[in-house]
């Protein structure tokens, strides 16, 4: 199973960001590499399965 979070705070240019879980918890570092390639690029405010 996947989980899915909210992105809050994505710096496109550095490749990472930040995703608050949909069900509760604090927020966790991404890497663009943790998303499923060939997806579009993350965005603030997405709904994104990481």
């Amino acid at each position: 199973m996947r989980n899915q979070g909210k992105v809050t705070n994505w710096n496109d240019k550095k490749g990472y960001g930040f995703v608050k879980p949909c069900g509760g918890g604090d927020q966790a570092f991404v890497h663009i590499k943790s998303f499923e390639r060939g997806a579009r690029r993350p965005l603030d405010g997405d709904l994104r399965s990481l």
